[in-house]
């Protein structure tokens, strides 16, 4: 047992199953904003991108490509979470680890939980007509079913902000295996998880940055 060196932040911007598209606008968190997450966040924080070999990579980060009992073990020893519609946020749920997720097709109603803060997109809809069982072909290799620029899904200024807010509010604050508030002035005491487990991230992203300018973006709570 180690005190961390300082707090990690476990992303998942990509997911889902492996379907040839290694990006879904339907699911994933645009690679524009999932970068100035990290960016934002990677000076306090140890910044942990859970991926496939085959999703973009985020620059200046760490990987984490492993099981799912790597990845809930991952969970617990996070400090904070910011997920999509995938396994990660299912896990984290399932461990009462409250996150923020990212929902874009999908809807928080249906598959999310009380305990995430959800941030959902507004677009406008293209054709559907190669849909079949779901309004929106989750791959999202379908680009036809958005008439929306992936980058504009969402209004990246009032997600930045609410996630300052959010670490604000919740800076300090601690929960120890009993469900109790707990003050330290370095950080959670975790099982140390050692660096060679991860893959360390290239210093800068190759991936163009891009100011959203959708004027909305909901965050919200799952209605009961």
């Amino acid at each position: 047992m180690i005190a961390k060196s300082r707090p990690i932040l476990l992303m998942q911007p990509f997911g889902g199953a492996q379907t040839g598209h290694s990006y879904s606008w339907v699911r994933d968190i645009p690679p524009s904003l999932a970068q100035r997450i990290a960016d934002t966040f990677k000076e306090k924080y140890r910044v942990i991108q859970v991926k496939r070999e085959d999703q973009p990579s985020l620059g200046g980060v760490d990987y984490l490509t492993s099981n799912f009992r790597v990845l809930s073990l991952a969970t617990i020893f996070s400090d904070k979470r910011i997920f999509i519609d995938s396994f990660m946020q299912h896990a984290a749920a399932a461990l009462n680890l409250p996150s923020t997720v990212f929902w874009i097709g999908n809807s928080p109603v249906v598959f999310g939980y009380d305990v995430h803060q959800n941030i959902t997109a507004e677009f406008e809809t293209g054709s559907t007509r190669n849909s079949l069982f779901d309004p929106y072909e989750i791959s999202g290799g379908d680009f036809v079913q958005l008439l929306t620029s992936p980058h504009d899904l969402f209004n990246s200024e009032a997600v930045i902000d609410f996630l300052l807010k959010q670490e604000k509010e919740e800076e300090s604050k601690l929960k120890n295996s009993f469900g109790e508030v707990i003050e330290t002035p370095s950080g959670p005491i975790v099982p140390f998880i050692p660096e060679n487990n991860f893959e360390e991230g290239p210093v800068s992203s190759s991936m163009e940055k891009k100011e959203n300018v959708v004027p909305v973006a909901k965050i919200e709570k799952k209605k009961k």
